[in-house]
């Protein structure tokens, strides 16, 4: 949650005070730009910080937009752990069976694990990252990694994301401050 209290927000307000709902038509679309840019920030830094796929983390994300009503927006992210696959697997395909050696994951970038008893085979006709339960063939357990929220729960890339979404509302309040000014006044 980030709460803004952008020093222009009064400027911005003062600007606007005699244009009948002109400080919601600024703040609005600034909100919106803002949640949009937080997103493309977190994007970015979760896959700095771990070995996923920019799909794996895009498709959880949902942004609910800022009205002239409803001033809030949010960037919001729902979702269950990630198959391992999904994350730097080394060899990509063993058909089945055990590679020699087992398999090499890397959740985190530079935290590359050796799996020994992993292997890779179909699930619903995708690839999977499967484990043995015990010494028989049955079990096996598919494996995951973490979910995306908790990547974008880490303090370092919430703390990034929070700031981002809080310099880029400065930036475009002032932006549409002046276009609404404009629209009312035309060039000045």
């Amino acid at each position: 949650m980030v709460d803004v209290t952008a020093p222009g927000l009064e400027t911005a307000r003062r600007a606007l005070l005699g244009i009948p709902g002109g400080f919601e038509k600024a703040i609005a679309p600034a909100l919106n730009r803002a949640v949009m840019h937080g997103r493309t920030v977190a994007t970015r830094k979760v896959r700095q910080t771990y070995d996923v796929k920019y799909a794996a983390v895009q498709k959880t994300l949902k942004i609910l937009r800022a009205t002239r009503r409803s001033l809030a927006a949010e960037l919001q992210s729902t979702g269950a752990p990630i198959p391992l696959i999904a994350f730097k697997v080394s060899p990509r395909r063993t058909g089945g069976r055990r590679p020699r050696g087992g398999l090499r994951v890397s959740v985190k970038r530079s935290e590359g694990k050796r799996l020994a008893h992993a292997f890779i085979d179909q699930w619903q006709g995708e690839p999977a990252v499967f484990e043995r339960v015990g010494d028989d063939r049955l079990p096996i357990k598919r494996l995951f990694g973490p979910s995306v929220p908790s990547m974008l729960g880490e303090e370092t890339v919430s703390e990034v994301t929070t700031e981002a979404i809080a310099a880029e509302f400065e930036k475009r309040l002032l932006h549409e401050t002046d276009r609404v000014l404009k629209g009312i006044f035309g060039k000045y």
